[in-house]
């Protein structure tokens, strides 16, 4: 974890602390049964792609009212404030 940021070269200010911390509330929110994953292509799709299998959104959860942002690999696409 400490070369977190090395395969990122167009990110700067990688903390591998905070990194450790959202993979661990990944874990945690998964653990207590919420759904971390969304895959973004139906089953019957990704059965004939298998190169989709793998292709889906995780969901970091926020509090209610909070800003929130959508990341895609171009950048951010949206943000908005949660409803309560």
């Amino acid at each position: 974890m400490q070369e977190i940021a090395r395969p990122l070269p167009y990110h700067s200010g990688v903390d591998t602390q905070v990194v450790i911390e959202g993979i661990n509330r990944l874990i945690a929110d998964e653990d207590n049964g919420q759904q971390v994953f969304f895959d973004i292509y139906p089953e019957v799709q990704r059965r004939d792609r298998p190169d989709q299998d793998d292709t889906g959104l995780f969901f970091f959860r926020g509090k209610p009212g909070a800003l929130f942002a959508v990341l895609a690999p171009m950048g951010v696409v949206a943000e908005r404030r949660l409803e309560a």
